[in-house]
């Protein structure tokens, strides 16, 4: 009796290796994290592509505003107006989205017909 036993026990064993192999074969195949990564690289990738849209928004908005400063007569361009307290504003928010690469280009590559910022 003993040696049939010890072979069913044997059989039982090599059957549960092999589903263990080939569940874990399945995950190397297949794996149900992967649809997870996926979803969040996909979200990751949306967001960029909103924060690259709402940056060339806000740099070209500002573009305009100084444009319209520079054609202004100076009676029209009061220091403070409400035109360079958004130009000042698009500008601190350009430099927060790229985290200050706004401004340190800007100082070493200033646009053409726009003045130096100050420091």
């Amino acid at each position: 009796v003993r040696p049939k036993v010890a072979r069913a026990a044997r059989t039982a064993a090599a059957r549960l290796k092999g589903l263990e192999s080939r569940e874990y074969l399945s995950r190397i195949i297949f794996n149900p994290d992967e649809v997870g990564a996926q979803f969040q690289a996909l979200r990751t990738a949306d967001a960029r592509r909103e924060i690259e849209s709402l940056i060339i928004r806000l740099y070209f908005e500002r573009r305009r505003l100084k444009a319209e400063s520079a054609a202004a007569d100076d009676l029209d361009m009061l220091p403070g107006s409400k035109r360079e307290l958004r130009i000042a504003e698009i500008e601190a928010e350009l430099d927060a989205l790229t985290g200050g690469a706004f401004t340190r280009l800007a100082r070493h590559r200033p646009i053409e017909g726009e003045s130096q910022p100050e420091p």
